[in-house]
């Protein structure tokens, strides 16, 4: 609810400033001092700034291997994740529904399938400046922000999936998955 606000308050803001215009020049009081005044295009700037939060965006999706997980256990004392790797398969999914054999009106209750292929643990150091966001019960539009010791209490309540994101074999970010 509060992103929706947000977005709201962001819009008419822009239509304010659409509405009102834009100078290409910077204002001063004493037009003698407008001889070295720089100039803008506001359409140039605009799409910088959109091209800006594409690329960032595509670098963020890119410089990370997401993992879909079972934490097991963390290690604090070495800063070691024990994790269970596992698959996310939509109902839509014919063909990997078909490979697997399974029933698309019994195994996907929810519209989706968790599959364990192989129940070996796997081992990642856990950075030291490791985000790790868990769902907020109360808005899951909102994460809860915490650190390790905030996931292993959460780990401690019940059992649930996460994804980590790696990056030169070490977990940068740990994201909660929100399960309907």
């Amino acid at each position: 609810m509060k992103k929706l606000i947000l977005s709201g308050l962001i819009f008419m803001l822009a239509l304010c400033v659409l509405g009102c215009g834009i100078s290409n020049a910077v204002v001063s009081d004493n037009p003698d001092n407008l001889s070295d005044v720089e100039t803008f295009d506001a359409d140039e700037t605009k799409d910088a700034e959109e091209s800006a939060e594409e690329t960032n965006e595509t670098e963020e999706s890119a410089e990370y291997d997401i993992v879909l997980c079972y934490i097991m256990e963390y290690d604090t004392e070495n800063a070691v994740l024990y994790y269970d790797q596992l698959e996310w398969i939509d109902s839509s999914d014919t063909k990997r529904i078909n490979d697997l054999d399974l029933d698309a009106e019994y195994d996907f209750p929810n519209g989706f399938y968790i599959h364990n292929e192989d129940e070996a643990l796997t081992t990642l150091k856990v950075s030291d400046t490791v985000k790790v966001y868990l769902v907020n019960i109360e808005d899951s539009s909102d994460p809860v922000i915490t650190d390790m010791d905030g996931l292993s209490v959460r780990q401690a309540e019940y059992k649930a999936l996460y994804h980590i994101m790696v990056s030169d074999n070490m977990v940068h970010i740990i994201e909660e998955q929100f399960i309907p």
